[in-house]
């Protein structure tokens, strides 16, 4: 993880991120996660390694069926206001 102590003050920014996924399996596993969020996350939290609760933006790069639906791999952007409990299953 990556935390910064000083707020972000520019009016247009943007982040690149490159990244491979390989393995043997097909099974994958829980994947990760970019946030960009109001104060820094926990480390040993239930959303990809964060607190299940945050104030902004979570994209998640999932690659594990949670819920056996068989609708993964995906990416999702979640926005949340710090009062709303994620449920990763």
């Amino acid at each position: 993880a990556i935390w910064t102590k000083e707020p972000i003050n520019f009016d247009w920014w943007e982040v690149e991120l490159v990244f491979q996924v390989t393995g043997r399996g097909r099974i994958g596993a829980d994947g990760l996660a970019f946030w960009y969020t109001a104060s820094k996350g926990q480390y040993n939290g239930t959303v990809f390694g964060s607190s299940d609760m945050w104030n902004g933006l979570g994209l998640f790069f999932d690659s594990f069926d949670n819920d056996n639906k068989h609708n993964n791999p995906y990416i999702m952007a979640v926005l949340n206001d710090g009062t709303k409990i994620f449920d990763h299953t």
